[in-house]
């Protein structure tokens, strides 16, 4: 998984990586993807205070890196 694989750069981040498909994260009415406005093969990634920091819509080129990228802004890496 692209988020397990990106965590590795940041050593100390708590970052937990959740499939919504995973029987532990149902999603029975599918509303998931509407809500956060993704498709099934997106991606979002959440603060811990809920607010949306990053969003794919899809499956994007080199996720792993993209993640990175992104968290390295967040952090203020970059």
């Amino acid at each position: 998984m692209a988020a397990t694989a990106a965590a590795q750069r940041f050593p100390g981040l708590p970052l937990l990586a959740h499939l919504i498909a995973n029987p532990e994260f149902e999603d029975p009415a599918g509303e998931f993807g509407q809500v956060y406005g993704v498709t099934p093969a997106g991606a979002v990634l959440v603060r811990p205070d809920g607010f949306v920091a990053w969003r794919s819509k899809d499956m994007i080129e080199d996720p792993q890196g993209r993640l990175e990228q992104v968290l390295d802004r967040l952090l203020m890496r970059s």
